[in-house]
């Protein structure tokens, strides 16, 4: 199935509305969850993990002409680098 940019566009725009309609009730469980997921250490994991993830995909499937020749390399250095990045986060917190 092909979406057109049109029903792409009204998609996104009815999931934003569903998700901003949680601020204009404003009960004190939706208030909670929002104030609490910016902030939480499993929601941090999980949206950078995703992200890094979809990032470390498109490296790995690069075309040759775009560094594809590389994308091994570029894969392992990226992900030894979140590595050393996520034991530094937790020697330094201890």
């Amino acid at each position: 199935m092909m979406l057109s940019l049109a029903t792409v566009t009204l998609l996104t725009g009815l999931l934003l509305l569903c998700v901003g309609s949680g601020y204009l009730i404003s009960s004190p469980t939706w208030q909670k969850w929002v104030f609490s997921f910016g902030r939480s250490q499993k929601a941090a994991y999980v949206t950078m993990g995703l992200g890094g993830g979809a990032f470390l995909w498109k490296v790995w499937n690069l075309a040759e002409a775009d560094f594809g020749n590389f994308s091994v390399h570029l894969t392992v250095f990226l992900c030894c680098h979140c590595r050393l990045l996520l034991c530094r986060e937790r020697l330094s917190c201890r």
